[in-house]
């Protein structure tokens, strides 16, 4: 666990370059769209900032992955053992882990719950176009009631959103490569962040970007506070 932590730290480093140039160019994409395609796709660009509730409304709503993040990392620091080393520079660890916090909840959640979003929902309608209505079907077919039975109900207002087929496959697609992103945390890692993006999504929904980051910011935090808690504790008993 420890190890899938601090690779957390370097993915996350090495991608914000990565991420302001995708922001910059997407964000002219989306404005070109918006200029010469202004019904493809359906919201206003700034429009997904301000969806939804209050911040502590979306934060109250989101305890239950705050206790599945408090519980897995908690059983996975407790059942292995830290390098003395990592334990002797947990104070570090854990400043390197709110600045990971950070711009993983900030740039994440602005690149896969916003920009690729709204451009997924362009290109699939391009390739239903495209596919004489094929992409369709199979989404309304296939993907929407197998994610729909995963997520137990629980994103059914966006899989089948009463703005069209697309807006839920978009939101497959942007999260299937947020998923995607995070193959380098093993097979555990990479499922668990394809249910986390879904729920994103649901706060984003619910309650608006903002509080998506925040609540994103929060999860990833306490999971680097329980793994600093556990070297501190580590630490003491190595005394």
């Amino acid at each position: 666990m420890n190890i899938k932590i601090r690779s957390e730290i370097d993915h996350v480093a090495a991608n914000v370059v990565q991420y302001i140039i995708y922001i910059v160019f997407v964000s002219s994409l989306i404005g070109l769209i918006n200029l010469f395609f202004p019904t493809v796709i359906p919201f206003k660009f700034l429009e997904t900032w301000s969806w939804g509730g209050s911040l502590s409304e979306g934060l109250l709503n989101s305890w239950p992955i705050f206790l599945w993040a408090f519980t897995a990392t908690g059983l996975a620091v407790v059942i292995t053992r830290n390098e003395r080393l990592e334990n002797l520079l947990a104070e570090g660890y854990l400043k390197e882990g709110a600045i990971t916090s950070v711009v993983a909840g900030f740039f994440e959640e602005i690149v896969f719950r916003w920009l690729m979003f709204f451009t997924a929902i362009a290109t699939a309608q391009l390739m239903n176009f495209l596919s004489f209505g094929l992409v369709e079907w199979f989404y309304d077919t296939v993907v929407a009631p197998f994610i729909n039975f995963l997520t137990f109900g629980g994103i059914e207002s966006i899989l089948y959103h009463p703005l069209g087929w697309f807006v839920g496959a978009a939101m497959v697609t942007a999260n299937g490569h947020f998923r995607d992103g995070h193959k380098y945390l093993g097979i555990v890692g990479y499922l668990n962040s394809w249910f986390i993006g879904f729920f994103f999504f649901w706060i984003m929904f619910n309650f608006g970007l903002i509080t998506a980051i925040v609540v994103h910011f929060l999860y990833d935090m306490l999971i680097f506070t329980v793994g600093y808690i556990d070297r501190v504790i580590e630490r003491h008993q190595e005394r």
